[in-house]
């Protein structure tokens, strides 16, 4: 699957990007799973500027989701009704 670059990225996350890139590329992470990755990580910063969030924001909003599913039983649906879209 090839990815379309639209130029700069931007958001809170922005000043992240090649050391998030950097990273993945260390731990040996294919170059298309790297554009992958960053594609995401695009996203998750889009959306942190649309909802006017910083980086720490989300960071608490997926630390409760990832207790919430780790308390959950296995094969429980996630905690996606406790959000508002």
């Amino acid at each position: 699957m090839r990815h379309r670059r639209s130029g700069r990225m931007r958001g809170p996350l922005a000043p992240y990007a090649a050391g998030f890139r950097a990273e993945l590329a260390s731990r040996g992470y294919a170059p298309v799973s790297v554009e992958h990755r960053a594609a995401q990580f695009s996203q998750i910063s889009r959306w942190l500027d649309a909802e006017r969030l910083e980086p720490i924001d989300a960071d608490v909003i997926i630390r409760r989701h990832a207790s919430a599913r780790m308390a959950a039983p296995l094969g429980t649906p996630g905690p996606r009704d406790r959000y508002d879209p």
